[in-house]
């Protein structure tokens, strides 16, 4: 033992444990490491259970625990998925107003009737309470069911009205009113307060062109149907209408602004992104490729936190060696 060293004997379950000085402090070292270690684990599972005082502390202390390893890796993957997620979504909506458009006027072509133009009628008749989209398929439902463009009109307005008095979304009442008049289906129209009863609505539109309700036409049942409905709308809530006044829901109005914005962008996209998709539509190969440079990116992303992770390891095992 070298001169001025400490020789210092510990009694561990009977057994003699000599340590020198220089074995002491390291000693010592490891466990004030291993102390400090203890006291960081304790605010970490302290922050996750929410047993301080305060949120901002909990957070403070759970914060500790997540800076580094998995969670971070997990948070770059899922956000990375999100996003690619969301574009692909965009993008196929996109091409389905693509689509809608172009098959509006193909049907303008074809019978002579201004799609587009009768979609935006049905817009302002609900005070732009609906988007390009909605009424387009309302229109196309309606259209096809045999109701006339004054009709849709004066369907869209009463959506808007009994939403009103109601308190009502006026996309659900337009749509309710729109395939209770096609469908002659009761239950549709109960929650917006009209009771249809088809067997008097076909008796007196029957009465009205000279025809018994039993040898009416389908068509001429829709018509029976669509006229019952716009009369009591008229009955219920015409005059409710003229107390209110303009009362319209100035937000819905802001997402109609903003669903123009948008369906602009969706036009220029869908017209760039299109031919890429039937490109790699065409060619598999092609499409494999792709899919591997992004899932490349993301691994590159996630990859550095296991290093990191594996250095961190290393290290904590040196300072446990060099202690002892």
């Amino acid at each position: 033992m070298a001169k001025g060293d400490v020789k210092i004997t510990l009694d561990v379950d009977g057994k003699p444990l000599e340590l020198t000085k220089k074995q002491a402090k390291g000693l010592e070292k490891q466990l004030d490491k291993t102390g400090k270690s203890a006291a960081s684990a304790d605010r970490q599972l302290k922050g996750a259970a929410r047993a301080s005082s305060n949120t901002t502390k909990n957070f403070s202390k759970m914060s500790q625990g997540i800076s580094g390893g998995l969670v971070p890796a997990y948070a770059t993957l899922a956000a990375s998925l999100f996003a690619a997620g969301a574009a692909f979504r965009f993008l196929q909506d996109a091409a389905d107003l693509r689509v809608l458009l172009q098959g509006q006027q193909s049907a303008a072509m074809a019978t002579g009737i201004a799609m587009n133009s009768l979609s935006k009628s049905l817009q302002r008749a609900t005070a732009n309470q609906i988007t390009f989209q909605e009424a387009s398929q309302a229109a196309a439902i309606g259209l096809a069911a045999g109701l006339s463009r004054d009709q849709l009109d004066d369907l869209a307005e009463g959506a808007n009205i009994v939403s009103k008095i109601l308190g009502r979304n006026v996309p659900d009442s337009f749509n309710r009113l729109i395939r209770g008049a096609t469908k002659a289906e009761p239950e549709l129209l109960d929650e917006l307060g009209i009771v249809l009863r088809l067997k008097t609505a076909t008796e007196e539109y029957g009465k009205m062109i000279g025809v018994s309700a039993e040898k009416l036409t389908a068509y001429q049942r829709t018509q029976a149907v669509t006229l019952d409905i716009t009369k009591q709308i008229d009955e219920r809530f015409g005059a409710l209408n003229e107390l209110v006044g303009d009362n319209e829901n100035q937000f819905n109005q802001l997402a109609v602004t903003l669903d123009e914005l948008v369906n602009k962008l969706k036009i220029f996209s869908a017209a760039v992104g299109e031919p890429v998709a039937r490109f790699l539509n065409d060619n598999i190969l092609a499409a494999a490729s792709a899919m591997g440079l992004f899932a490349a990116s993301i691994i590159r992303s996630v990859v550095p936190s296991y290093e990191d992770m594996k250095q961190k390891s290393i290290e904590a095992t040196k300072i446990q060696e060099a202690g002892f």
